[in-house]
């Protein structure tokens, strides 16, 4: 007993097997672009390493909640808000820009109003209080939870 095979089928066996031959013998490797990774620090000028939210505001500013205060991150350089500019509490738990464009954070001490052109006051921590020393308008009005 001989069995035919159809010309048809025996094309498309083989076209099927050099296929597959080509793949296994040349696999195809997609390389995606690796984008340089940068981690920063203290060094850098972070306000601390223990950072808790990241977030970025409409002008294109990073905003990093650290467990020391605020920085804010321009792409080259690191600027800090901490107890020393009146900030009432170390520990920066979550950062919001509002629709108005006003900032507002979050921290261990209550909801803070945060105005970066604001007069930097010392945050009195034995007192519990900002030391104001002119009516200028500050830079962090508390609202104590």
């Amino acid at each position: 007993m001989q069995f035919a095979v159809k010309p048809e089928k025996a094309r498309f066996s083989t076209l099927s097997s050099i296929t597959l031959f080509l793949i296994l013998l040349f696999p195809f490797q997609i390389f995606a672009e690796q984008l340089p990774l940068k981690i920063y620090s203290t060094a850098d000028g972070l306000a601390n390493d223990s950072v808790n939210r990241i977030a970025s505001d409409s002008s294109g500013f990073l905003w990093i909640c650290t467990s020391e205060g605020l920085s804010r991150f321009d792409g080259y350089e690191f600027k800090n808000y901490t107890q020393e500019q009146g900030l009432p509490h170390r520990s920066i738990n979550n950062f919001l820009e509002t629709r108005d464009g006003d900032y507002l954070l979050a921290t261990g001490g209550g909801l803070v109003v945060f105005n970066p052109l604001g007069k930097a006051f010392r945050w009195n921590i034995v007192e519990g209080k900002m030391e104001q020393t002119s009516n200028e308008m500050p830079m962090f009005k508390t609202y104590l939870t």
